[in-house]
């Protein structure tokens, strides 16, 4: 998707300057990106990012974040408010410990003493079915859903509701259902699904192009300017997709203007302050402005303060609406539409608006009310429950917060979308976006495996880390405290590479072949990692690299801040700060 909105952003650009580009994306830029912003909410206040089974650790801030067992599986909750904690409090009869002021300090319970309030709730929670816990959850506004597996996912009447699957007719296996993307275009339909191609299909009529292709002029260039500069974005959004959207806008050339309000301010402000060189970093009255978090998602943007829900402030919006491109927001839907703000009222005063709603689970639809963040996307759209041990229940990869990130680049490329359609047609339009969505289109494959192998509620796979081509493949543990290295052996000549770096082991003296390893992979994964854990872990990493066995370290996160790789590929560049001086930011990956 990446590399979908570049394309698009160069689209735009080549219109401008008259000339096309190359473009330049790194995975490990993509990721490390996603992981580094993500870190800003543990390592700027004194803690180190690590795993924490069934939760994120530190629950990455306020109490709970983290999967909790019930009567009929998992639900994943997350409390990022005093008023979401409350509800929940309120949903499961004000427990007596509700009150004591050990269990009302929801930063200090995430950091500190998570593990206790969880025996507290935990029995709470398994007193429940899924669904009940959902229809609570609904009930009291606090932020809960089911873990579903993928097959749960498959029959969500959400889904259905919004036509997010399609049919595609598979010659060798019959129709299967695939999901559509995450996002609905006012002014246009979906075409109809066309099949992969045959090898070589199309040889004839691409073939014929090539003649006409060879006498086209070469356009002459222009001067180079980001692809959006002159465009106006009105950001609505807060805490981190909708803002990571219009971030990415802004470091395309947008001028973005962040609209806020003082008594509604965004949640990423008020994470409290940081913590620098191991010192807390405190300015009176200006906490709200301290946030690392707060300003990865908001680099390069202006801001202005409105109450939109006076008349005042709600023609101030109109005004600024009229001299702007693009509006982003994220409300619960139906909310603007109240205050006279909604897309049928704001085009009046700007026709070719482009204007994207990135509520939770869409505009309509059974839930469409749903109140959540991106663990209870993600939870909800089945993508969780793909990340577990053998056998046991899903611990999910809350740490990471996937949801949020691959909507915001799901977004930029809709938005982009929009805008280069506005280019050839002079229409605006409006994108209704199901953030629910987001997490049940990056689990495509997984649909597919689970319509035609049957669901896989437990993970019944012999190993940790599987793959249906590549054995072993895997992270592996190194001398030393918490240090691992990831090893893929894509082929046999790579397989004969390990084995021999390793000392011909006598174990493995039977297994040549991609089916004699997959054969024998728990016995394969068992040596490998007896192997591994006496070796240093970049040692080995460059060894085996440079054998040609795919590897490489695990890095942390402080260590990828440092890494030489990023460092010459700018992934991080500093701004100024009016009151912390200079501080680095994630750049667009």
């Amino acid at each position: 998707m990446h590399a979908a909105a570049a394309v698009m952003a160069a689209l735009i650009q080549r219109d401008d300057i008259g000339c096309g580009q190359f473009i330049d994306i790194s995975v490990a830029d993509i990721l490390a990106n996603y992981a580094g912003i993500q870190s800003s909410l543990m390592i700027y206040y004194g803690l180190q990012w690590q795993r924490a089974g069934h939760q994120a650790f530190g629950t990455m801030g306020p109490y709970p974040l983290g999967l909790y067992p019930c009567k009929d599986g998992m639900v994943v909750m997350i409390a990022r408010s005093t008023r979401d904690w409350d509800q929940f409090l309120k949903a499961m009869g004000n427990p007596d410990w509700a009150d004591n002021p050990r269990y009302r300090d929801q930063v200090a319970m995430g950091r500190d003493y998570s593990a206790e309030v969880d025996a507290l709730i935990s029995p709470l929670i398994a007193r429940y079915t899924q669904q009940e816990l959902f229809k609570l959850a609904r009930q009291w506004g606090f932020p809960m859903a089911p873990v579903n597996t993928v097959g749960q996912a498959l029959e969500e009447a959400q889904f259905a509701h919004r036509q997010f699957f399609r049919t595609l007719d598979m010659v060798e296996r019959g129709p299967v259902k695939i999901p559509k993307m995450p996002f609905q275009f006012s002014g246009g339909s979906v075409p109809p699904l066309k099949p992969p191609p045959r090898l070589g299909e199309h040889n004839v009529s691409i073939r014929s192009e090539f003649t006409q292709r060879a006498n086209m002029e070469t356009p002459h260039r222009q001067s180079i300017k980001r692809p959006l500069e002159g465009l106006r974005v009105l950001d609505l959004g807060w805490v981190w997709a909708g803002p990571f959207a219009a971030g990415f806008l802004a470091d395309l050339g947008a001028e973005v203007i962040k609209v806020e309000h003082t008594k509604r301010l965004d949640n990423a402000r008020l994470r409290g302050a940081p913590t620098f060189d191991g010192e807390l970093f405190r300015i009176p009255g200006k906490s709200i402005e301290l946030g690392p978090f707060y300003h990865e998602v908001n680099r390069h943007k202006l801001s202005i303060c409105l109450n939109i829900k006076t008349e005042e402030g709600a023609e101030l919006l109109r005004n600024l609406v009229a001299k702007s491109d693009v509006v982003l927001e994220n409300f619960t839907p139906g909310t603007l539409a109240k205050l006279g703000l909604d897309y049928t009222s704001l085009k009046t005063v700007r026709p070719d608006l482009v204007m994207i709603s990135l509520s939770s689970a869409g505009q309509s639809g059974p839930i469409a009310d749903l109140k959540g963040y991106a663990p209870v996307l993600s939870g909800y759209s089945g993508l969780e429950s793909l990340l577990a041990y053998p056998g046991e229940a899903p611990v999910g990869m809350l740490n990471f917060g996937l949801n949020d990130m691959s909507a915001g680049i799901h977004a930029l490329y809709a938005i982009l979308a929009a805008l280069y359609h506005r280019r050839k047609s002079q229409q605006g339009q409006y994108i209704d976006f199901s953030q629910l969505e987001v997490g049940a289109s990056a689990i495509a494959e997984a649909m597919i495996d689970t319509q035609w192998n049957g669901d896989n509620p437990k993970r019944t796979q012999k190993t940790i880390n599987p793959h249906p081509l590549f054995t072993p493949h895997g992270h592996f543990q190194c001398a030393g405290r918490d240090q691992w290295v990831a090893i893929s052996v894509e082929s046999d000549q790579q397989w004969r590479q390990l084995k021999k770096i390793m000392g011909e082991p006598v174990e493995w003296h039977d297994i040549d072949t991609l089916e004699d390893r997959r054969a024998h992979e728990v016995r394969i994964e068992h040596s490998l990692n007896a192997w591994t854990a006496e070796q240093n872990r970049d040692d080995i990493a460059e060894r085996l690299s440079d054998e040609g066995v795919p590897a490489t370290p695990l890095l942390s996160i402080e260590e990828q801040f440092k890494h030489p790789h990023f460092a010459s590929r700018k992934l991080r560049q500093t701004a100024k700060h009016s009151l912390l001086g200079e501080i680095d930011l994630y750049r667009i990956p």
